[in-house]
């Protein structure tokens, strides 16, 4: 076996993957919540260490899965035939109802559902005609015109919340069902559709987001019907309906997360570069999509009076490594310091957190940054040149809940300030709790499975659960990507590109790391996209998209 998984280490993907892994693993590992990185020679050595590790178990991973054995083609079992021999539409809605019953328990225990991650805030902009782009303006609308309506016809708030999850419940689901239907058309073997359907209906940190107000859920939902229709418009580009289908939820996706435009960009040039022939096609849709956007945020925006967000969401980094600096005794001189308060409020500098960026974030002045951005940026990088280990440890510390694997998800670290509104117990992975104005019934109703998902949203049992942990780690599923598409990439056998729109789902990952906090919610997408990404792994190369949907 050592003899046949050497001759892959001559390539260089699994060394890339190996020393970015040994990163990973040295860097995520040895990081003191306080003091930040180690001594630097030191985690040096260390990652050279586990460099060749890494790319002997990357390179080993290669071999199997270039050498695996095709499935033996048995007759179909009793039950799956019974299914294959169902017309389309049963098939699509035996698929949701599945998953609304996996769902269901968690609704009844925690009636009428999450109503939180801003959607007070939300509510507020709508109800007192204040709308902005700090939060998007099309789901602000979208949520606080639904609940309100609602209200306004049920005259109960809890009631409101209910009817409007429980419509959420059931457009998610069926966004699933419909992907694991395509999922039976790229040809993934039965048992791999099967543990998706599992995976759906029975996973918390799915459950949980079904159930849940927070935009990341409708824009998760966007970004992998994005990457559905694009697969598909790889395999057929002639069919323009599947163009549209890029060109309608791409839109979307830029609309509900400003952020998605950063990573959109760098994918719509490699994808145009990577993708021959039908480079007219995609750069038409991609530039229509751009366009609509920009028309929207730039244009209608402005007109319905939603102004523009604030820069600060853009500068949580900066403002990170300057609070670190700051805090500490004789880093600065009495002028830096005075500079440093015309962009940050001192009395926000001084309560930095090293994992959470909103406490600066709250006293950073928009506009004289925006005024003097010049002035801003040579501070910034004054104050890093003479602290460049401050500025790097400020980074990791602020990041590593979302790129290491075994991390505690704990962002908000239950702050004395915020006890009241974030009661978490050991760590932030879910806020299962309901904002005003709806509140969370407490009739104890299932308090055994209230209790069980509780537990997973706030304490570290994920943590605690070997192999199965990774799951719910966001760290785990971006470097599980990472491989899949390096893997795919160096795959001389199967030259097809269907891989490529995953690259846009591991990029959105990556601009999470420019924001002021790693939460499960950020990373949705990886989780939306999950079953795409293992397909692609066990893609065979099939080139037909009709082959039956069975489970």
């Amino acid at each position: 076996m050592l003899r046949r998984i050497l001759p892959t280490l001559k390539r260089p993907a699994p060394w890339l993957l190996g020393f970015v892994y040994a990163c990973v693993l040295g860097v995520g590992g040895s990081l003191n919540p306080e003091s930040g990185t180690p001594n630097w020679l030191s985690l040096c050595l260390l990652i050279l260490l586990l460099t060749p590790l890494c790319a002997f178990l990357c390179g080993g991973a290669f071999y199997a899965l270039a050498h695996r054995r095709e499935p033996a083609n048995r007759p179909a079992g009793k039950v799956l035939a019974q299914f294959d021999a169902l017309k389309p539409a049963h098939k699509f809605l035996l698929r949701m109802g599945v998953m609304l019953v996996g769902w269901m328990p968690l609704f009844i225990s925690a009636a009428p559902g999450f109503y939180c991650y801003d959607a007070y805030a939300q509510w507020l902009e709508y109800t007192n005609h204040a709308i902005t782009q700090h939060h998007p303006p099309i789901h602000t609308l979208l949520l606080g015109g639904s609940i309100e309506g609602l209200h306004t016809l049920l005259g109960d708030y809890n009631a409101a919340v209910s009817v409007y999850l429980t419509v959420q419940m059931f457009a998610l689901a069926a966004v699933f069902a419909f992907l694991l239907g395509r999922l039976a058309a790229w040809g993934a073997r039965p048992v791999g559709r099967g543990l998706a359907l599992a995976y759906f209906a029975c996973f918390p940190t799915i459950a949980f987001f079904a159930l849940s107000s927070t935009k990341d859920t409708l824009f998760s939902a966007a970004v992998l019907l994005f990457v559905v229709f694009l697969v598909d418009a790889l395999k057929t580009p002639s069919r323009v309906r599947l163009w549209v289908g890029v060109g309608v939820f791409g839109t979307l996706t830029l609309l509900l997360r400003n952020n998605a435009l950063y990573a959109f960009l760098p994918f719509a040039l490699l994808f145009l570069l990577s993708a021959k022939g039908m480079r007219k096609q995609a750069g038409a849709v991609f530039g229509a999509m751009l366009t609509l956007m920009l028309l929207v945020t730039s244009v209608l925006y402005p007109v319905l009076g939603f102004p523009p967000a604030t820069i600060r969401e853009k500068f949580c980094v900066p403002m990170q490594q300057i609070a670190r600096v700051y805090v500490q005794p004789d880093t600065l001189s009495e002028e830096q310091r005075v500079r440093v308060a015309r962009y940050i409020a001192p009395e926000t500098l001084v309560l930095y957190n090293p994992t959470w960026a909103d406490l600066v974030k709250n006293g950073f002045w928009s506009d004289a940054v925006g005024e003097d951005m010049g002035g801003f940026l040579a501070l910034w990088a004054e104050i890093g040149l003479a602290h460049p280990k401050d500025y790097v440890d400020s980074f990791l510390l602020n990041t590593v809940q979302g790129w290491f694997p075994n991390a505690v998800m704990n962002g908000y670290n239950a702050p004395p300030s915020w006890e009241g509104l974030y009661p978490y117990d050991g760590t932030s992975y879910f806020e299962f709790n309901t904002e005003y104005p709806a509140s969370v019934a407490q009739d104890g109703r299932l308090p055994g499975v209230r209790n069980f998902y509780r537990a997973i949203a706030k304490t570290d049992i994920p943590n605690r659960l070997p192999f199965v942990g990774l799951l719910f780690s966001p760290g785990a599923l971006l470097w599980f990507l990472l491989f899949v598409l390096v893997y795919r990439l160096q795959d001389k056998k199967n030259r097809r590109k269907d891989w490529l729109p995953l690259l846009f789902v591991f990029l959105l990952g990556c601009t999470i790391f420019l924001g002021p906090i790693m939460l499960p919610r950020y990373f949705l997408p990886l989780f939306f996209t999950f079953p795409v990404v293992v397909q692609k792994l066990d893609d065979r190369g099939q080139k037909t998209d009709n082959l039956p949907s069975a489970l």
